[in-house]
């Protein structure tokens, strides 16, 4: 099975709390899962025991979760692994979700379906000021992989349009 990943890339960790919080997980009973240690406390939390994930993220550190459903945009998309990870004041968050979620009836990649999903995240990148967003196949680091990538205010797209 192929797996589509979209990296956000140099998120402030001011920001990851309202980002998270309130433009990621807004359905909380939709994560069926989730995993973040706390190196002060020394102690594995769960994300709803979590008041701030700037805290538990500091100096550095590394999170995941995974969710039933998760709502980018107006498309909804299932079976998503979200991995938060962050050194003392920038990081990365990469979700990733089965290919079936972005391809048409026909088996074909939907470049609406794709387009949409990238551009709620342009919208999240402007409002948080993050570098990139990068939407592709895993591993999303390899250049022919990468299907959208948003750097700056605008949208490149690869072989797919």
């Amino acid at each position: 099975m192929e797996y589509i990943e979209v990296l956000i890339c140099d998120v402030r960790k001011d920001n990851i709390d309202e980002l998270v919080f309130n433009d990621i997980i807004m359905d909380r009973s939709a994560i069926k899962n989730s995993h973040f240690y706390d190196k002060m406390k020394e102690e594995d939390l769960e994300l709803d025991d979590i008041l701030s994930l700037k805290n538990v993220l500091s100096p550095f550190g590394t999170g995941s979760m995974f969710v039933n459903t998760l709502t980018i945009g107006s498309i909804l998309i299932h079976d998503v692994s979200i991995v938060i990870s962050f050194d003392e004041v920038y990081g990365d968050i990469v979700f990733q979700f089965p290919e079936k979620e972005v391809l048409d009836e026909g088996g074909e990649i939907d470049k609406q379906r794709c387009k949409e999903i990238t551009e709620y995240f342009l919208f999240l990148m402007n409002k948080y000021n993050f570098d990139s967003v990068k939407l592709g196949y895993d591993p999303i680091d390899v250049v022919g992989n990468v299907l959208y990538h948003v750097n700056g205010k605008s949208i490149v797209t690869n072989e797919i349009d």
